[in-house]
């Protein structure tokens, strides 16, 4: 009949508007809209199945059509749909952020909770300029983060690269650098594939430590910012230097190794001593070592122990014992001038030439401006102001350089209280002896020969 009719046309109306809101419809939410639909067009109080007059069917439809609209647009909210006045944003992309920081102030690169680091910085400031969302700072493993080097307490990246995903925009680098501290900033933005992470595609990375060169003088020798090293001195911190390449067990190294352990053994590409420069009244040297992979205190004792064969603290056969199965007493240099220099995506680079090379060689100059205003000076100005590399030169007596088992680290001193003592006494002598011989001609004269013109 007509009415009937009327019935399912006004039902397959609802029916229709119901799909807009929700396209995948279960078996009972269909039934139930056709029931309010067909309901809404009949009477209750009707026994006699008449239909009721077209004013008041029309009212009760209209009744009906408010309350689905009202639905439809919760629906969509709730499901994640866009309400009105909403702004579709870009889809998050796979991409690799080279930055730069100095990290003094923070405790590290990787987020702790509770600590102030570097990825905090950068997270903060990429949600301020909508690149990535609050849940995503909240949860970065939801945005695939990851850093390509873990640097510890203080230590500093001149390029550090960190992948995840996020929102790109024409202006992405200079909005990001503004909403971040001056000693922390972003170079570049680069579009990778979507399986690339930066720490397992790194096929290499670099570290420099910059070093004055007072703490390579002789051991009879107090140090001072007027010593020169000779080529001499040099040609022999190269040549030790130069062992250290190759493939070694590095246990000693390190801490929590021992030789039996398959992961002490590291592959160093090349360690350098770059010629020496004066800075401040004081010349420094860089060293620079590239391996695949560092253990924690790897590289400060490597440097270490250079240095203390260097001074004639130990002889050169003791880099070779310290490579043995025994347990070797290695020297580990204060951390103040280690830093990250660069990473490396070789492997990436020539697999993937239809994406953009991983590399920082368009922004080097900016880059080496960024590490010599604050990387080198820091490093340089914090050495002059509390002579941390001075109070350390002074402890290299106390350790044992002999090709034997190393006996307890504080047994000639009967506890490790007495060993920090005499560690302070022979760091305060050294200050003192330091501070006399740069105020006195005659206590101590630096022979012509352990001076080089620059």
């Amino acid at each position: 009949s007509l009415h009937m009719l009327l019935e399912v046309g006004s039902a397959l109306r609802h029916i229709w508007r119901a799909c807009q809101s929700k396209p995948r419809l279960d078996p009972s939410y269909l039934r139930r809209i056709c029931s309010t639909a067909i309901m809404a067009d009949r009477d209750p109080s009707d026994t006699s199945a008449e239909t009721v007059p077209k004013k008041a069917k029309i009212h009760r439809l209209e009744k009906v059509d408010k309350a689905l609209e009202t639905r439809r647009t919760d629906t969509r909210t709730s499901l994640g749909g866009r309400p009105e006045g909403f702004v579709r944003k870009a889809k998050p992309k796979k991409c690799a952020l080279l930055m730069s920081y100095q990290g003094t102030g923070y405790q590290g690169m990787q987020r702790n909770p509770g600590a102030s680091t570097i990825e905090d910085e950068l997270l903060k400031a990429l949600v301020k300029v909508d690149a990535i969302d609050q849940y995503h700072f909240d949860t970065p493993q939801t945005m695939s983060f990851q850093r390509c080097a873990r640097t510890d307490k203080g230590v500093h990246a001149a390029r550090q690269i960190v992948s995840l995903k996020l929102r790109q925009s024409a202006t992405l680098i200079e909005d990001v650098n503004a909403n971040l501290p001056e000693s922390i900033r972003v170079f570049d933005c680069i579009k990778v594939t979507k399986g690339f992470n930066s720490k397992q595609l790194c096929t290499s990375r670099r570290y420099e430590y910059l070093l004055p060169t007072y703490a390579l003088c002789p051991k009879e020798m107090p140090p001072t910012m007027d010593y020169r090293v000779t080529e001499d001195r040099m040609t022999m911190l190269r040549s030790i230097l130069k062992r250290y390449e190759g493939s070694h067990k590095f246990h000693n190294f390190t801490s929590g190794k021992s030789h039996n352990d398959d992961s002490a053994r590291r592959f160093i590409m090349s360690f350098e001593a770059l010629d020496p420069f004066v800075r401040d009244g004081a010349e420094w040297i860089r060293f620079r070592v590239q391996g695949q992979s560092f253990m924690i205190h790897q590289i400060r004792k490597m440097i270490g122990l250079a240095v203390a064969i260097t001074k004639g603290h130990a002889d050169e056969s003791y880099l070779n014992f310290s490579f043995g199965e025994r347990r070797a007493d290695v020297p580990k240099i204060p951390g103040l001038g280690l830093f990250l220099d660069n990473v490396y995506f070789e492997r990436y680079n020539k697999n993937f030439k239809d994406h953009a090379a991983i590399e920082s060689t368009k922004h080097d100059e900016a880059i080496e401006a960024f590490k010599a205003e604050y990387i080198h000076s820091h490093i340089i100005a914090q050495e002059a102001s509390d002579k941390i590399i001075l109070d350390w030169l002074a402890t290299l007596f106390l350790h044992k350089y002999e090709l034997e088992e190393r006996e307890d680290s504080f047994a000639k001193y009967g506890s490790k209280e007495e060993l920090q003592r005499a560690a302070n006494e022979a760091a305060a002598a050294a200050r003192a002896e330091a501070r006399q011989a740069a105020n006195t001609d005659d206590d101590v004269e630096v022979p012509k020969s352990q001076c080089c013109t620059m």
